[in-house]
């Protein structure tokens, strides 16, 4: 996936069976959310490896590569 400076809102999908949300771009951040393999969420921007996305009013942020741009089963 490719940095976008997009208004646009994309849906990506979860790839691995459990993922953490975190409340910032970091994995020391206190954890928001978890989501489950092929869970879609609302990704609104990326940026340095990170998607800030959004899953039923919870925001946060995940690892760009985790997300797909397909389903995932």
């Amino acid at each position: 996936m490719t940095e976008s400076k997009s208004s646009n809102v994309l849906i990506r999908y979860v790839i691995p069976l459990k993922l953490n949300v975190r409340t910032k771009p970091n994995t020391s951040s206190y954890i928001a959310t978890r989501l489950i393999k092929g869970d879609f969420v609302l990704l609104y921007k990326v940026e340095g490896g990170w998607a800030y996305i959004s899953k039923q009013g919870i925001y946060g942020w995940v690892k760009d590569e985790y997300l797909s741009l397909s389903p995932v089963t």
